[in-house]
């Protein structure tokens, strides 16, 4: 939500929540993996998020995977993990798991509930005291304290306590926590990430707050996380994702927040306390932990997320591969990091292997290594590379030789392959001006459509589509049909 009151009130939007958003993000071809071209979308005025769904056919609880659920590719960026053992040992020092376990030590043998499964107002008191949390003087029921209701809820979900007919009674789970068997201790982690994700619609439910529509807004900002991994994501970032969500009125928002604070700070500051998250002024993070639980989850759902080795046992497949899921400074230090382990004749020739038989964007990272790291030694590959029409075009570059126009039409192609048509007119413009002259783009696009370049159609879709130049995107079009008709 933007903190400026002067902004325009937020849309209603009855019946819609976050699988709605996200499902309208996949059915606008935006790119999950890309943070920017997620925020970009959800700051586009012309999105209509009032309309994308149907009132009538939008079922909630309609079962859909967590991949149909976000929109996400099949495979996502390798991702790096620590020891078993660390993850562990972090899982066990959660302090909020700690106080639902001291929470499960007051129950002890047992205490009495009522017929709502709830202990009576003598008991939450006391259990309010046990724990050093902050209790009305006129405690009449568990929801009279919000903070005892979220720990009950919790120490109930991971089955810390159980809760019978009339009493409820130590849980099958303190056996397993803190002290149990490594994949017991993980399994009530991860349990435990679960209910703190979802707890803005207890917060909801305990205040009798009908307008806000927390449905699923936990899980869209831990997975938005997730995918921004050690970049992290803004404060002011997930507030608006949450506020969207929300779908409240602006009086309705504001007074919500006045009484409650930020739903975004309040969820982050639960999900630190649970160790799922870290965040500074610039970003929140999601730690280890919380990236090991997503990414099991999301492997679950049918989404690939490849683990990295510990660098000393890196190919050069692997660290082409980990490139996207990288910041620009752990893409640096992973690199030197490989190449101090490998001689530079020998780097040389594994990763413009890699980069023969990859993408577009292996192949410009792996030559672009190979160029700047490892320089003269190089030079042998390079010039058997002249013989391979994937690799000519940077073998030319990297021997100073002139490139020809195949091999501008390639280099474009790469470098446009890895575009989204999210990037707008003017960055494509942009990126077409960087790489050919002003005034042979036709002659480029005639010498495109030709090559072997799996991409070429796809790229000359895509300049004609965007491009703002109305003779230059003609261009572009007729040259990609003479593509699908070859």
């Amino acid at each position: 939500m933007p903190d400026d009151p002067t902004a325009a009130p937020l849309p209603e939007l009855p019946g819609v929540d976050v699988q709605a958003i996200m499902q309208a993000m996949a059915a606008d071809g935006v790119d999950m993996s890309d943070q920017a071209a997620v925020y970009r979308w959800l700051a586009d005025p012309t999105v209509d998020l009032a309309g994308m769904v149907d009132e009538d056919e939008f079922d909630p609880d309609e079962d859909v995977s967590i991949k149909e659920l976000y929109g996400l590719p099949d495979r996502l960026p390798p991702l790096r993990l620590p020891p078993l053992a660390e993850l562990v040992r972090a899982a066990r020092e959660s302090r909020v798991l700690a106080q639902a376990r001291a929470l499960a030590g007051w129950v002890g043998a047992g205490r009495p509930v009522d017929e709502q499964g709830e202990p009576g107002a003598a008991d939450c008191r006391a259990a309010a005291d046990a724990l050093g949390l902050e209790a009305p003087a006129d405690v009449a029921s568990l929801s009279d304290i919000p903070e005892l209701t979220h720990l009950w809820d919790l120490a109930e979900s991971v089955e810390l306590i159980e809760i019978g007919d009339d009493e409820m009674v130590p849980g099958a789970a303190l056996e397993a926590w803190p002290d149990g068997a490594d994949e017991d201790v993980l399994d009530v982690w991860a349990t435990a990430l679960a209910v703190v994700m979802t707890s803005l619609d207890l917060d909801a439910d305990l205040h009798h707050e009908a307008e806000l529509n927390f449905y699923g807004a936990g899980g869209a900002v831990v997975m938005t996380l997730f995918l921004a991994r050690s970049a992290g994501v803004p404060y002011p970032e997930l507030s608006e994702l949450i506020g969207e969500a929300a779908g409240a009125r602006r009086g309705v928002w504001d007074a919500w927040v006045a009484a409650h604070g930020d739903p975004a700070q309040v969820l982050l500051t639960r999900l630190e306390e649970l160790g799922a998250v870290s965040y500074d002024e610039e970003a929140a993070r999601l730690t280890p932990l919380a990236q090991w639980a997503m990414c099991a989850q999301l492997v679950d759902g049918d989404v690939e997320v490849p683990l990295l080795p510990p660098v000393e046992e890196m190919t050069a497949q692997d660290l082409v591969a980990a490139a996207e899921g990288f910041t620009e400074d752990e893409l640096v230090a992973e690199t030197s990091a490989w190449l101090d382990r490998h001689p530079p004749e020998v780097a040389a020739a594994e990763l413009l292997e890699v980069a023969a038989a990859g993408g577009p964007a292996d192949r410009m990272y792996a030559t672009s290594v190979v160029t700047s790291r490892i320089g003269a030694a190089a030079e042998p590959h390079w010039r058997a590379a002249l013989d391979d029409p994937r690799l000519r075009a940077y073998a030319k570059l990297a021997l100073d030789l002139k490139p020809g126009s195949e091999d501008l039409a390639w280099l474009l192609t790469d470098v446009l392959a890895t575009t989204s048509d999210v990037d707008g007119p003017e960055d494509i413009a942009r990126q077409l001006g960087d790489a050919v002259p002003a005034g042979r783009e036709q002659e480029i696009f005639e010498v495109m459509w030709r090559i072997p370049h799996p991409s070429a159609g796809d790229v000359l879709s895509l300049l004609g589509a965007h491009h703002p130049d109305k003779t230059i995107a003609k261009a572009a079009r007729k040259a990609a049909f003479k593509a699908r008709q070859s």
